[in-house]
């Protein structure tokens, strides 16, 4: 059975951001129909078990269940749109989800995420790191052994800095790597690399795959006029961050804020 959700207090007014081109806010805003649609997602996806619902095939690693995991939830989006010489007829519903869900980065019916880098690619640079995170843990293990004398002591503290100088090279060589091979459609029809759109230095990690910028990029992709944005929450809260299912969420600052405006751009 589906829980109860929240009533619609302390929604975000919109999603958007300022240009770094033209140096205009642009913004889409949080309508009542996105909202709905939002937790109807949620109920859809609660009543099936599983989040690639309108499937006729369930993949068995997208339980729903599996976001109620202690700290396993995840945000969700809608995006209701309007397609050429729609104006008298129905809006288009897009869905997107942050990051991954439940380690799956692409679903069937959702909106695809904006990086290049290839499924494969990624993971295999994710298994290089994880050989390093565990030769960290290794270390540290070893450095509480009993008996050690102080050149022991001494080599494995330098084992111990190597291996998480690289664990944190490889790390940041692949969110680089992801920033810069990402691509966005803008609102005039351009297709331009992440990091050129976003205009800042110093990209936070996970710039690009929370729900907005991916819903608008493909809304853009598509032709499609954006009406109206919501993300909510589905699944358990993040450990330490109060997050509550069905409950609408802004944008984050900074990530997805300077990041929208130029998605958002006409010019």
């Amino acid at each position: 059975m589906s829980p109860a959700l929240p009533a619609s207090s302390d929604i975000p007014e919109g999603y958007g951001g300022p240009c770094r081109d033209c140096g205009i806010e642009h913004r889409v805003p949080v309508g009542p129909r996105a909202v709905t649609e939002a937790r109807v997602l949620i109920t859809s996806i609660r009543t099936a078990g599983r989040l690639d619902f309108d499937q006729p095939v369930g993949d068995p690693r997208l339980r729903v269940a599996g976001l109620d995991s202690p700290g396993a939830g995840q945000m969700i989006g809608v995006l209701v749109a309007r397609g050429p010489g729609q104006e008298n007829t129905g809006a288009v519903i897009l869905k997107a989800f942050s990051g991954e869900l439940l380690g799956v980065p692409r679903i069937e019916g959702w909106v695809p995420p904006l990086s290049g880098l290839s499924y494969g690619e990624r993971k295999e640079a994710e298994v290089e790191i994880g050989t390093w995170v565990q030769r960290s843990r290794v270390a540290e293990a070893r450095l509480q052994s009993p008996g050690l004398d102080r050149d022991e002591i001494r080599t494995l503290r330098r084992e111990l800095a190597v291996t998480k100088r690289t664990r944190q090279d490889l790390s940041r060589a692949l969110m680089e790597r992801i920033h810069r091979e990402a691509r966005v459609v803008t609102g005039a029809g351009r297709i331009r690399p992440l990091t050129e759109v976003f205009g800042l230095p110093g990209i936070p990690g996970g710039t690009g795959t929370c729900c907005a910028p991916k819903l608008l990029s493909e809304a853009n992709r598509r032709g499609l006029e954006p009406l109206e944005v919501a993300e909510v929450w589905i699944g358990a809260p993040p450990k330490g961050r109060p997050r509550q299912e069905g409950q609408v969420y802004p944008a984050c600052s900074d990530k997805c804020r300077p990041l929208l405006g130029g998605i958002l751009c006409p010019r």
